[in-house]
């Protein structure tokens, strides 16, 4: 970890030297977008794993760093209120340069699966949507969930290796998080109150082997709350999972 944080002095001499560069044919940055983000987080340890598959907070929430010094003067804002990911970039970037996102369509992928189907079924266009409204001052009606899903295909081997995370659809708002495991032998249950509980340390909704749910306090609340957008959004579940 102590070499990790050393590589960084690394990135921040490169984004100095994009800045730069971009200064020289931008003087004030005025008409130049920069976005800092990353496509993962990763567990140093956390929750007792090393990997990026983990559906938990530490590894979902990754920099994310607008500069848009012609539309807010310069001056640094931090926004702890709106979901915001890296899904909403494209039509976020193509509002920013005067196209309406919503005249795109990117198009399915040539799969011949149930992914495809879906994606023609919502007319193949954007599945996030600009955030421009919170660099220039506009209505911003934000997401209200974000679905978080993961496959292994190891998920039905008998032997779980170190890296082993089984297949898992979940669900997260602003204030709870709500994952449903499919470890090969029954369902499993995650339920996380995220404003009393920030870390993650103890669930709220649990199961046995017989994959039916329990709660503690708070869980069946948690549940009933989020469950109905698990279902719709999980839907096609990943390889291997039976759904909700």
């Amino acid at each position: 970890m102590v070499d990790s944080c050393r590589a960084l002095l690394a990135v921040d001499d490169g984004i100095a030297r994009i800045l730069a560069a971009l200064e020289e044919k931008d003087p004030g940055l005025d008409h130049t977008i920069v976005v800092f983000t990353s496509d993962q987080g990763v567990q140093n340890g956390e929750h007792q794993h090393s990997t990026k598959k983990v559906p938990y907070e530490s590894t979902i929430r990754v920099p994310f760093v607008v500069r848009a010094d012609g539309l807010l003067g310069g001056a640094p804002s931090i926004d702890d209120e709106h979901i915001v990911t890296n899904v909403d970039l494209a039509p976020t970037l193509l509002e920013l340069a005067g196209v309406d996102p919503a005249t795109i369509v990117p198009g399915c992928p040539d799969s011949n699966d149930v992914y495809e189907t879906r994606c023609r079924q919502r007319g193949g266009r954007f599945d996030g949507r600009s955030f421009a409204p919170l660099l220039t001052g506009g209505a911003y009606a934000p997401a209200q969930h974000v679905f978080l899903e993961h496959w292994d295909p190891r998920a039905a081997a008998a032997s779980l290796g170190e890296d082993y995370v089984p297949s898992y659809c979940g669900v997260l708002s602003a204030t709870a998080k709500l994952v449903v495991y499919d470890r090969g032998r029954g369902l499993d249950w995650e339920g996380y109150d995220l404003t009393a509980d920030p870390h993650e340390l103890r669930s709220l909704v649990h199961s046995g082997t017989s994959g039916v749910p329990k709660f503690r306090t708070g869980g069946r609340a948690i549940y009933d709350a989020l469950l109905p957008t698990l279902r719709r959004l999980c839907d096609p579940p990943p390889p291997q999972h039976p759904g909700v």
